[in-house]
C-alpha cells in the first residue's frame, strides 16, 4: 500500500500548489466490512470559486487528494491512502445580496476512498490513531490570524483501534451536513448549525477551537503529511478560540446541538474550527475537526415585509402527510426579494421558487432577502410536516432466542390503525402481538385504516443465540502451595461470566478469566446478550504442597583449607547450586575470601519444588611457622620450640602431649626421651585453622633409637591419623602388623613405615578398634639383628 501511495503522491504533484480558495472542510472515516479490511475514508472541501485559479475544478476533479494515518501513542507512520473526487454542487445563500459584499460563491467537492487497504490486526493501540490532509495555504483576506496568506492548513480526524481483545471495531466519526452559504450582519444576534448525524448513536460534544497550523509551503503543498504534534494558528490581536469573531461578546456553543451563537461589530472574514468529539459509554471513541469561515458585513435595515407559507391556500402551521405523497408548499413572490427554502435548518439547493414539493417530514421555513443589495432578511413561519402513519415501536419479551425457543414481538395498540407483520420480505400476520420462532428481521408496518397510507415502519433483529461452545477444560490444572494457577474460557464483550467453585459462586469472578491458590472443581457459566447461559466442563485444580527440605547452616571455612566442604541435606538426591558447588561439594579454596550463596533445591515428581538458601562465609587464612622445622638432641635435653605467626588471639594445640611443659602454648619446651614427632594445630578467632610439625631426633649414642607411640586415631582429622615408626637407622625397618588372632594384616620394609588403620593399609577396608601386635624387625648401628615387640591401641 504504501508503495502505491508514494506512486500517486508524484501523480498528485500537479495539484495546485496555493489554495487560498480552499477555506473549510473535514476528514471522515468509517468501517464498512473490516473483516476484509474495508474501510471508507471521505473528504469534503469547501472552495470559494471567486478566488479560485482559472484550471481549479479540472484539478479539483482529476488529481487524488493524500491522507495520512499515524498512531496516537508514538505518531508512528501506519499508511497512505488517496481520496478521489465523487461530486461537488453549490452552496446556497440566504442572502445573495449581502454574500456578494464579499464576493463569495461557495461550491462543495467531496472525496471518497474505500478498499482492502487496512489490517486490523495492525492497528490494535488502544490510544487510536489519525488521519490527517495537510495543505498550503489559507484565504489573504482573514482578519482573525497573523499571516493568513502564509498559513497551511491541517484536516485532522481521529479513530478508535480497528480491534480490541481480538474483537473487529464499528465505527463512523460524525458526518456533518452541507453548511449553509451564509454571512453575519454587524451587530445583529447571529445563530448558525454545524448539527452532524452519527450512524453509530454516539454521544457527540460539540466546541470550537483553535485551526490547526499545517507544515506544507507554497512550493509543497499538501504532497508529504507529517505527523503531529501541531501547531495552531496565531490569532490577531483581540481574537482567539472563544471569540474568534472579536466583539464585546463572545461566541456561544451549544455543546449538545451544535448552534453556535454570536454577535460582533467587526467587519471582515474570520476563520474558526468546529470540534466533535465521539463518545461511546463514557469513553471518547475519535474526533473530528472542521475548518470553516464566515463574513461579517454590513446590513441594511430596511425591513423586509415576512412571508407566509401556505398550504392549498391556508396559512399553516403543520401538515400531515402520507408517506410517499407530495405535499406543495407555497409562497408568494415579488420580483425585488430572494427567496430560500429550508428543511431543518438546512439550505435546500436550488429551491428559490413558489412552491416547493416537500415529500419528507420535518420542519420547513423560507428565508427572504432583496435582491438588489444587503439589507435585513426575514424568516417564514415554520411548517411542521408529519406523516399521518406514526412509526411503531417493536418490543420483544425476551432479548433473542436461546435453541429456537418463541419469542413474542408487540407494538403499542393505536386507535385507526392496523399492524402487518414482515418476516424478511414475506408478510405473515396482523395485530398488535405476534409470536415468532425463527431468526432473522422483523417488520412491523403501521397502516391508517380505511386509507390505504402507510409505510412508517419499525424493524427489530432476533438472533437464535447459542451461546459460542466454550473451550474444553484441560485434564487437569496443576500446581504448588503458592502458586496461581489461571483459568480461562472464551472472551466477549457479550458475555456475562460467573465462576463457581464446587457450586458455590465465588465473590468477584465475573471475567472470562479466574485466577486461584486452591484445589478443587471449578466450573464457568456463560450468559451471553439474549439470556442463553451454558455451563463449562470442571476446571480440576490439584494443588500439592512443597516438599520439606532439612539443609543445616553451614560453618565458616578458612580458604587455606585444602579439603572440599561436603554438603549434606535431605531429602536425599536434589541438587546444590553455587558459583563454587559441584555435584555435594564446595570449593573455599576456589571461591575466595567472602560470602557464597549455596541452594538446595528438590523437585517432587508432580514438579513442585522447593528450595532452601545457605550462606558459606569463607575466611581469609593466616600465616604459621615453627623453628625449629628439625632438631637433633641428646636424650632429656630440653629445646624450645617456637611458633610464629601474624595473626593475633590464636589458640594453640601440640600433639602428643609427651615430654611437653605445656601442650597449648605458643613456644613450649620439650625435653624427649627419644625421637618424636610434635603436631601444631593454631585456631584464629574466625575458626581458620592451620598446621605444622617439627621433628625432634634423640641420639642415644648407639642404643637401639627406635620408637613407636601406644596408640593412633584414624579419623581423618589431620591428627595422628596414622601409626608411624621413629628412627635414626639408615637402614630399613620390617614392620609387621597381626591381629589377635596371630594374621599379618600389614607389613611394611621401609626406613619409616607408617601403617594407616586399613587392611594392608587400603583405606577403603578399614579395621575395627582394638589392640593390635606390631613387631619391629632391624639392625643397630653395630650391625646387630634387633626384633622388637609393641602392643598398639587403634582408636576411631
Amino acid at each position: 500500500m504504501k508503495k502505491l501511495f508514494v506512486i500517486l503522491l508524484l501523480l498528485s504533484a500537479c495539484l495546485p500548489a496555493y489554495a487560498d480558495h480552499i477555506f473549510g472542510g473535514y476528514i471522515g472515516f468509517k468501517t464498512h466490512d473490516p473483516s476484509k479490511g474495508q474501510y471508507f475514508f471521505s473528504l469534503r472541501l469547501y472552495v470559494d470559486i471567486t478566488t479560485a485559479p482559472v484550471n481549479y475544478d479540472y484539478s479539483m476533479k482529476n488529481y487524488a487528494v493524500p491522507l495520512k494515518i499515524f498512531r496516537k501513542s508514538d505518531n508512528k507512520e501506519m499508511d497512505g491512502v488517496f481520496v478521489t473526487f465523487r461530486k461537488n454542487q453549490d452552496v446556497a445563500f440566504e442572502n445573495i445580496a449581502c454574500a456578494n459584499l464579499r464576493k463569495f460563491s461557495i461550491q462543495v467537492y467531496d472525496y471518497h476512498f474505500e478498499a482492502n487497504i487496512l489490517n486490523p490486526d495492525d492497528y490494535t493501540d488502544p490510544e487510536g490513531y489519525y488521519v490527517v490532509y495537510d495543505r498550503c495555504c489559507r484565504n489573504k483576506t482573514l482578519d482573525n490570524i497573523v499571516d493568513p496568506g502564509n498559513e497551511a492548513m491541517i484536516f485532522y480526524t481521529e479513530f478508535p483501534p480497528l480491534k480490541v481483545n481480538g474483537k473487529l471495531t464499528q465505527y463512523a466519526t460524525p458526518d456533518f451536513p452541507i453548511l449553509n452559504g451564509d454571512y453575519i450582519c454587524r451587530n445583529k444576534r447571529f445563530e448558525y448549525t454545524f448539527k452532524a448525524t452519527d450512524d453509530d448513536a454516539d454521544e457527540m460534544k460539540y466546541s470550537v477551537m483553535t485551526p490547526l497550523k499545517g507544515m506544507s509551503t507554497q512550493d509543497a503543498a499538501g504532497l508529504k503529511p507529517e505527523p503531529a504534534p501541531y501547531k495552531t494558528v496565531t490569532w490577531s490581536s483581540g481574537y482567539s478560540s472563544a471569540s474568534p469573531f472579536g466583539g464585546s461578546q463572545p461566541l456561544s456553543m451549544n455543546s449538545k446541538t451544535g448552534v453556535m451563537s454570536l454577535k460582533t461589530n467587526n467587519d471582515g472574514l474570520f476563520l474558526f474550527c468546529v470540534v466533535i468529539e465521539d463518545y461511546r459509554s463514557g469513553k471518547k471513541m475519535g474526533q473530528v475537526r472542521h475548518d470553516f469561515q464566515l463574513p461579517v458585513v454590513s446590513c441594511s435595515t430596511n425591513p423586509t415585509p415576512v412571508t407566509d407559507i401556505k398550504y392549498k391556500g391556508n396559512l399553516v402551521s403543520e401538515v400531515e402527510f402520507c408517506p410517499g405523497e407530495q405535499v406543495p408548499l407555497t409562497i408568494d413572490i415579488v420580483s425585488v426579494y430572494h427567496y430560500q427554502w429550508q428543511l431543518d435548518g438546512f439550505s435546500i439547493p436550488g429551491a428559490n421558487g413558489a412552491t416547493f414539493l416537500a415529500t419528507e417530514p420535518g420542519e420547513y421555513r423560507v428565508f427572504k432577502s432583496l435582491k438588489s443589495y444587503c439589507g435585513s432578511d426575514t424568516t417564514s413561519q415554520i411548517v411542521n410536516l408529519k406523516t399521518a402513519v406514526p412509526k411503531p415501536k417493536i418490543r420483544s419479551d425476551k432479548p433473542g432466542m436461546c435453541n429456537f425457543d418463541n419469542v413474542t414481538l408487540s407494538v403499542d395498540p393505536l386507535a385507526g390503525f392496523v399492524f402487518d407483520w414482515v418476516y424478511e420480505k414475506a408478510a405473515f400476520g396482523q395485530g398488535d402481538k405476534i409470536t415468532v420462532n425463527k431468526p432473522g428481521w422483523y417488520y412491523a408496518i403501521a397502516a391508517k385504516t380505511g386509507t390505504g397510507c402507510k409505510a412508517e415502519k419499525d424493524s427489530i433483529l432476533i438472533s437464535n443465540s447459542l451461546t459460542t461452545p466454550l473451550p474444553d477444560p484441560k485434564t487437569s490444572y496443576p500446581g504448588c502451595i503458592g502458586d496461581v494457577i489461571e483459568l480461562e474460557t472464551t472472551n466477549s464483550p457479550d458475555y456475562t461470566y460467573s465462576w463457581k467453585k464446587e457450586d458455590v459462586i465465588l465473590p468477584a469472578s465475573n471475567t472470562s478469566k479466574l485466577k486461584t491458590t486452591e484445589s478443587g472443581d471449578y466450573r464457568v457459566e456463560v450468559t451471553d446478550k439474549n439470556g442463553c447461559i451454558e455451563t463449562s466442563n470442571p476446571y480440576k485444580v490439584i494443588i500439592e504442597s512443597k516438599p520439606a527440605i532439612r539443609f543445616d547452616s553451614l560453618d565458616p571455612v578458612c580458604q587455606s583449607n585444602a579439603k572440599k566442604l561436603i554438603l549434606y541435606a535431605t531429602p536425599p538426591n536434589g541438587k546444590f547450586d553455587g558459583m563454587f558447588v559441584q555435584n555435594n561439594e564446595f570449593d573455599p579454596y576456589a571461591a575466595g575470601i567472602g560470602r557464597h550463596p549455596v541452594t538446595y533445591t528438590y523437585t517432587l515428581p508432580s514438579g513442585c519444588k522447593n528450595e532452601v538458601r545457605r550462606i558459606v562465609e569463607v575466611y581469609k587464612p593466616f600465616d604459621l611457622t615453627i623453628t625449629p622445622k628439625e632438631k637433633t638432641i641428646r636424650k632429656n635435653e630440653p629445646v624450645q620450640i617456637t611458633s610464629l605467626s601474624n595473626a593475633p588471639g590464636l589458640y594453640f594445640h601440640w600433639h602428643p602431649d609427651d615430654f611437653l611443659d605445656d601442650h597449648n602454648a605458643p613456644n613450649p619446651i620439650v625435653t624427649p626421651e627419644h625421637s618424636i614427632t610434635y603436631y601444631l594445630t593454631a585456631i584464629n578467632t574466625d575458626g581458620c585453622t592451620m598446621k605444622e610439625e617439627v621433628k625432634i631426633i634423640v641420639d642415644n649414642n648407639g642404643a637401639e633409637p627406635v620408637y613407636m607411640p601406644t596408640a593412633f586415631t584414624p579419623n581423618y582429622d589431620g591428627e595422628n591419623d596414622e601409626l608411624e615408626v621413629f628412627t635414626y637407622y639408615p637402614d630399613k625397618i620390617l614392620m609387621r602388623v597381626y591381629d589377635h588372632w596371630g594374621n599379618v594384616i600389614f607389613e611394611q620394609n621401609e626406613n619409616s613405615p607408617k601403617w594407616n588403620g586399613g587392611y594392608k593399609n587400603n583405606l577403603s577396608n578399614p579395621l575395627p578398634t582394638g589392640t593390635y601386635v606390631v613387631i619391629l624387625t632391624f639392625r643397630n648401628f653395630n650391625g646387630e639383628s634387633v626384633r622388637k615387640t609393641f602392643e598398639v591401641n587403634l582408636l576411631r
